[in-house]
């Protein structure tokens, strides 16, 4: 039997003129069955709290209950998280990243002091 499923978000659950067919139905269906999931992005231009907005928009309302932030995983914060474990407290890094800088932000906040150190 499934016991939860991953669910990658662009292309399966959304594409950029809003949600796919199925994709809000399907959402309630794991809410109602209270089935384990967890929705995925490989972007790095946006963290759990962005994908969170953008289902708040209209064009992407999943018309349930908020996708909660523990149900959601980017690149952006498997970044972070990299970051976070692998390089050296105190590092000179050197990053080129487009966009809003919310890796940047999200080493702060998921870091903590470790993050502020980077």
């Amino acid at each position: 039997p499934i016991r939860g499923f991953l669910i990658d978000l662009d292309g399966t659950m959304y594409e950029p003129a809003g949600l796919l067919p199925g994709a809000a139905a399907f959402y309630a269906w794991l809410v109602a069955s209270r089935t384990p999931h967890i929705f995925l992005s490989n972007t790095g231009a946006k963290n759990s709290s962005g994908v969170q907005r953008k289902f708040r928009s209209p064009s992407f309302s999943l018309s349930g209950p908020e996708v909660p932030l523990s149900h959601i995983l980017t690149a952006a914060e498997t970044q972070v998280d990299y970051l976070l474990k692998e390089v050296p407290r105190n590092a000179r890094l050197y990053v080129l990243s487009g966009g809003s800088g919310t890796w940047r932000s999200d080493l702060l906040t998921r870091g903590g002091a470790e993050g502020a150190a980077l």
